[in-house]
């Protein structure tokens, strides 16, 4: 059988350095293969290289690709006639792939109107069809619609939807998955897979989840700086992996370690009682706007030296409920008590003592910080206030607090010179340079690849147990909620729906939401 994908010794190179050497991998119709790998480790250079779109800087420095025993074209005009019938790509993040200014209808159409003879009706009836088929409820008025429109997985069913309305041979799936929360990363590769199989496509998915790896690859290519380092099939491999890399890959997922001794009883360090958080709809002129509840009625109480982990579904409340407890959103009902104090009121001198005991991590360290200062005086910032700390002792506490996160001697650079990893770790400096009582981590390892997560999970576990802080810590990892959380919050629709100790919610959920979160989360291959 003639493969639908051969890829034979290609490299890939950019300025003098190859990124991808001398990689060799065939598909056939039907399969689906997975490429795997740490970020940089040309996963995604490849995928680019085989439908033609490696941005500038990169180009190919050898080797041949054939697409249905073809050698593929290298002139653009051939590639056009490809791209959509021939292969078709899902890219990591729809809403830079949807064009923010067209409708939903015109975008999906598109390809439609360039490979097929079909009428407009036509095209209209098959998006109406394709829209159904991958859940979009009220198809025919949601092709009028806008992608901010649309949530982050309905964006991503729509991106889907769009390249198998031209049924393409080979799908290229980019980390189609990354951004999203358990349930809908489960909705969405089911559906992905499913068409796959319906319309006969072979599958190449890049990813650096091997959760994913194990429950819908037939075969995986592990990749590390460009080589390839093994290859076969997908459950074998990772329940058996040959290499020390592949060892290390799997290694680095989260599992769960011991439950920490139950901390003295002691009054909560902050609590939020009855607390809402509402936001205005966007309304019609004239009339009055409808009232969003994000929050609802949530009561939470953390308690000195503990690891709280708030989970659930993307739009559930998490992380409004976090910046909520520190402030950064104003709450429209209910207290927030800290030390025993309420400072839901608080102004002034009275309300920086708390934001200074307080602080937080983001999700994306690379938006969270300037640009233009360099790492120590990023991580010197927080000490300014109070005032009266002069600069030299600023600079040695923050050089100190490097060297604890293994950022000795980074210090004069700026963010861009590190890598994803690194920014995460200034990040957890800044947040603890001040020796705060209470942080929140808001999805502050989401983005990261298996081993650079493992790297910054340790060193949170480390610098929580050094300093005593206690930590909500945000996110629809389970897998991470099983290696750092003392507590499960489990949030469904603004409320508070389960929480207990981590095994107990884990072992034995009371819930079928929870059940449900735990049935599509992708846990390490053999479990």
């Amino acid at each position: 059988m003639t493969p639908v994908l051969e890829v034979e010794r290609l490299s890939i190179a950019a300025g003098g350095r190859r990124v991808v050497d001398g990689l060799s991998f065939r598909i056939a119709p039907g399969e689906a293969l997975a490429l795997v790998g740490e970020s940089g480790s040309g996963k995604s250079a490849t995928a680019r290289a085989v439908i033609g779109l490696l941005p500038p800087g990169l180009a190919p420095d050898g080797g041949a690709i054939r697409f249905e025993g073809a050698a593929l074209a290298a002139n653009s005009a051939a590639l056009r006639r490809l791209r959509g019938p021939g292969i078709g790509m899902v890219f990591q993040e729809p809403m830079t792939s949807l064009n923010p200014a067209h409708r939903i209808g015109a975008q999906m159409e598109e390809g439609l109107a360039l490979h097929t003879r079909l009428s407009p009706a036509q095209r209209r009836d098959s998006c109406i069809a394709m829209l159904e088929r991958v859940g979009i409820t009220d198809p025919a008025s949601r092709l009028n619609a806008f992608p901010h429109e649309f949530s982050g997985g309905m964006r991503q069913r729509i991106m889907l939807a769009s390249v198998m309305l031209l049924r393409p041979r080979l799908l290229i799936a980019d980390e189609p998955t990354t951004a999203l929360d358990t349930l809908t990363q489960a909705e969405v590769m089911e559906l992905m897979s499913g068409l796959a199989r319906e319309h006969g496509t072979a599958l190449l998915l890049i990813t650096h989840d091997l959760g994913l790896v194990a429950r819908y690859a037939d075969r995986a290519l592990v990749m590390q700086q460009g080589r390839a380092v093994e290859e076969g099939p997908a459950a074998p491999l990772l329940d058996n992996p040959r290499q020390a890399y592949t060892r290390a890959l799997v290694d680095a997922l989260p599992r769960r370690g011991p439950a920490r001794p139950a901390a003295a009883a002691s009054a909560p360090l902050i609590e939020a009682r009855g607390l809402c958080v509402t936001y205005p709809k966007r309304g019609a002129l004239f009339r009055r706007a409808e009232i969003f509840t994000a929050v609802d009625d949530v009561s939470l109480a953390i308690h000195p030296g503990e690891v709280v982990a708030l989970v659930g579904g993307s739009g559930s409340g998490k992380t409004t409920l976090g910046r909520a407890m520190l402030r950064l959103v104003p709450s429209s009902a209910g207290q927030l008590l800290f030390r025993g104090q309420a400072v839901t009121q608080r102004s002034g001198a009275a309300l920086l003592d708390f934001r200074l005991a307080c602080q937080i991590v983001f999700q994306d360290p690379y938006s969270s910080l300037d640009p233009r200062m360099r790492v120590r005086d990023i991580v010197a910032e927080p000490l300014r206030l109070p005032a009266g700390m002069p600069m030299a002792e600023r600079l040695r506490r923050a050089e100190v607090m490097l060297e604890e996160v293994g950022l000795g001697g980074l210090g004069a650079r700026f963010p861009h010179a590190l890598s994803g990893g690194q920014r995460q770790r200034v990040a957890i400096a800044r947040a603890l340079v001040r020796d705060p009582a209470f942080v929140v981590a808001d999805e502050a390892v989401s983005a990261l690849d298996a081993t650079v997560r493992k790297q910054v999970l340790a060193l949170l576990r480390e610098q929580q147990r050094r300093r005593g802080f206690a930590c909500l810590f945000v996110t629809h990892d389970l897998g991470v909620v099983e290696e750092i959380a003392d507590r499960i919050v489990v949030m469904q629709g603004g409320r508070i729906v389960e929480q207990g100790p981590r095994d107990a919610v884990l072992d034995a959920p009371a819930q079928d939401y929870t059940r449900a979160l735990l049935a599509a989360a992708l846990r390490r291959p053999g479990v």
